[in-house]
């Protein structure tokens, strides 16, 4: 027995052409809305997307530029030479004298001290080339 009772029974034959009709117009529309979709997203998406990335990008390299990679004393001067990262993933060198260490002014969660207008960080637990770096930075800083 049908489920369908009467008339449903048998489908018509211009129902079912219709239905496949509508059905073949229904995937064509999909598939491309669906490939719009995948390959660019709407414009509030991309913003999000935008906004979030260089939001991020923008704060870990705010939060890790003053991180010091490597501090080696420069021959012949009374200087140093501090190695940092760069946003690209590089590295920077630059040279600094001890006169012009100073404490860190301003906010940054990671400064040690602060040198012609630059915030460094030094790790308390990483290597340094000279034993003579701790007692010096400490005597610069306390001037």
């Amino acid at each position: 027995m049908s489920p369908c009772p009467g008339w449903c029974a048998r489908p018509s034959r211009r129902l079912s052409a219709v239905a496949r009709a509508a059905r073949g117009a229904h995937g064509v529309f999909f598939e491309r809305h669906l490939a719009s979709r995948v390959a660019l997203p709407p414009t509030r998406a991309r913003a999000q997307l935008l906004f979030f990335g260089a939001g991020t990008t923008g704060g870990l390299t705010w939060a890790t530029s003053t991180y010091i990679l490597k501090m080696v004393t420069v021959p012949g001067k009374d200087a140093y030479l501090v190695t940092t990262p760069t946003l690209t993933g590089g590295t920077k060198d630059t040279e600094i004298a001890w006169k012009d260490v100073t404490r860190p002014m301003g906010y940054h969660p990671f400064s040690t001290f602060e040198a012609q207008g630059t915030k460094y960080y030094l790790d308390e637990l990483g290597t340094m080339h000279d034993e003579a770096f701790p007692s010096k930075l400490e005597e610069a800083l306390n001037k």
